[in-house]
Order: C-alpha cells, then sequence, then structure tokens
C-alpha cells in the first residue's frame, strides 16, 4: 500500500467513527488538568467530562462525591435508618441494591 492510500483510509475511518476528533476537539477546548479521565470520559459518552481545575475530578465525580458525603451527613444525624438489619452505619442509608454489593464486597452473608 502506498502512504498516500494509508492516509486517505485512515482519514476515512476517522472521519467515519469521528470518535477521535471529537475528543481531541474537546480536549483542546477544555484543557483539564487530567488529560487521560478527560479522555476516557468523553470517549465513553459520559455526561459531566468537565474537569474542576482545583479539584481535578470530572463534574461527574464531584456530584457522586457530594452524594456519598450527603449519606455520610445523614447516617451521623441519626437519618439514616437501617432498613437491612445490621447496626448504624453508612451502609444503613444505602438503598438494597447498594448495600447488597457492599455487603458481597465485605464477603458477608447478604
Amino acid at each position: 500500500m502506498t502512504s498516500v492510500k494509508v492516509r486517505d483510509e485512515d482519514a476515512a475511518y476517522l472521519a467515519k467513527h469521528a470518535l477521535l476528533s471529537g475528543a481531541m476537539e474537546a480536549l483542546l477546548k477544555a484543557r483539564p488538568p487530567d488529560v487521560l479521565a478527560f479522555l476516557i470520559d468523553t470517549l465513553s459518552g459520559v455526561e459531566g467530562a468537565a474537569q474542576d481545575a482545583e479539584l481535578q475530578l470530572a463534574e461527574w465525580r464531584l456530584d457522586k462525591l457530594a452524594a456519598v458525603f450527603a449519606r455520610m451527613d445523614r447516617v451521623r444525624a441519626g437519618q439514616g435508618l437501617c432498613a437491612h438489619g445490621s447496626s448504624p452505619s453508612l451502609s444503613c442509608s444505602l438503598d438494597s441494591a447498594e448495600h447488597s454489593v457492599l455487603t458481597r464486597a465485605r464477603g458477608a452473608p447478604q
């Protein structure tokens, strides 16, 4: 194959899929502190891939952390009533699906 043909095929492939060109444009526009995490989020189609410059975390990750801290605050305030039969703890503020995952991760019976 000639280099011109390879280049044309590569260009056609990228144009067809538009994966990297869109990600690179977003990368150059955002100039995030954590380039790899930004590219992964962008290519995965995650909304909120923009990163906080100070914390170097994507918006969606900050939202998840805020939710975890809010649950911790509810448990500490005594509002995290445990419906799973365990003693009051962070796991008590989890819904049943999250509690099941946590229980399996700890190796405890459900």
